[in-house]
């Protein structure tokens, strides 16, 4: 991490144009290619991405710009969206800043801004660890003041870029490293204001903890059909959303609603039936009498009832897990079943590649795979296919 750290950085760190390896660094390069094409597949993670720095630039950095906009799986859109309109605090935050001062022979400053950051995230982590905590930050002022220090040392220091920014003393790259540093602090320090005082009504705030253990204090919208609204259909000429989940009820308010799509006549509505004869051609089997998940029967119980599946369905089945450790277990207790069941048992990971495993499934009909992710559209190469879903 430590490395990764000093050759990488994150879309709220990158220079753009400021930055003085701009011609060769390879995301631009790509990004030059895609500007020059007719049509970009992306995904939404890069659109919501692309969006979100619009929305506080209003300039085209990470996409082209673009007149017509498809949304396929739509009904996925406004919950991504959550997550790019939304914003992360951690101590990790403020060491692009932290070095800038190292930098420019600052020590003393970096220091006071490091020590200041971990009092508050000290406290943020206690207050997530309290018993009174639930689910989410819930009082004003949870952090009883400290932060305070903290957004005291941002404002010092921010100062500090700035004499830097107007001084004719420092080469261009110098005075576009301290600009960097002060819109970072900025940034910072207005979204610490607004979780520590909870000043937004829109937003639901909390606190977890990431991979290292340490706490991350993240702000999320809970409406955005205003903002998606803004950022995607206002601007754009045409917008076209397709899913085969869009409907609730047959018909569209529910994502109406929640992607802020505009009324009609503006909107034109198109519901179409699928050619799947679901009452004819296709089965749920619901096994009787299933231990909970916490039972310790509840994996053989699962094995058991898959296997009947299985069995039933001669092979041929995609077996769907929401635990990796319960799909272990249910492919260890029926791949020893070769006697009764005589179909090949094939389980993502295990040494093998996605691919070697999708090719041995789709060319051996009668084969049964176990996975515990639900991208399957790439899987229903069968003639025939049955989902044990557990």
């Amino acid at each position: 991490p430590l490395v990764w750290s000093k050759v990488s950085i994150s879309s709220d760190e990158c220079k753009n144009d400021r930055c003085s390896f701009k011609n060769e660094c390879f995301y631009n390069v790509a990004k030059r290619a895609a500007y020059g094409a007719d049509i970009v597949i992306t995904n939404y993670h890069m659109l919501f991405a692309h969006l979100s720095v619009k929305e506080q630039t209003g300039e085209d950095l990470i996409l082209p710009a673009f007149d017509n906009l498809v949304l396929d799986e739509a009904h996925e859109a406004p919950d991504i969206a959550r997550d790019f309109f939304g914003f992360s605090l951690s101590q990790y935050s403020l060491q692009r800043p932290i070095r800038w001062l190292k930098s420019v022979k600052r020590k003393a400053d970096a220091l006071a801004l490091e020590k200041a950051s971990k009092k508050f995230f000290k406290k943020v982590k206690g207050v997530r660890n309290a018993k009174s905590y639930n689910i989410r930050l819930r009082s004003q002022k949870w952090d009883e003041g400290v932060s305070e220090q903290l957004l005291k040392c941002i404002d010092s220091m921010a100062k500090i870029a700035s004499k830097y920014v107007a001084s004719d003393v420092y080469s261009t790259e110098q005075r576009n490293d301290a600009m960097e540093a002060r819109r970072l602090l900025h940034k910072f320090g207005e979204r610490v204001e607004e979780a520590t005082l909870l000043s937004n009504s829109n937003f639901v705030y909390w606190v977890e903890f990431g991979k290292s253990g340490n706490p991350i204090v993240k702000g999320k919208p809970i409406v955005v059909s205003s903002l998606i609204n803004k950022a995607v259909f206002e601007p754009t000429r045409c917008v076209v959303m397709t899913s085969a989940t869009l409907t609730t009820g047959r018909n569209f308010e529910f994502i109406r609603r929640e992607a802020g799509v505009p009324p009609a006549p503006a909107t034109v509505e198109l519901t179409v039936d699928s050619p799947f004869n679901y009452g004819e051609q296709s089965l749920l089997v619901v096994p009787n009498a299933m231990p909970g998940p916490k039972d310790p029967g509840f994996p053989a119980a699962t094995a058991d009832a898959m296997a009947y599946v299985i069995g039933a369905c001669g092979g041929r089945t995609l077996c769907l897990f929401t635990s990796i450790k319960n799909m272990r277990s249910a492919y260890e207790q029926i791949a020893v079943r070769a006697t009764e069941l005589p179909y090949t048992m094939l389980m993502q990971g295990g040494g093998r590649s996605r691919a070697d495993i999708y090719k041995e499934f789709q060319e051996d009909e009668t084969s049964c795979l176990f996975r515990s992710e639900e991208h399957t559209s790439e899987l229903q190469s069968h003639s025939f296919i049955s989902y044990a879903v557990f």
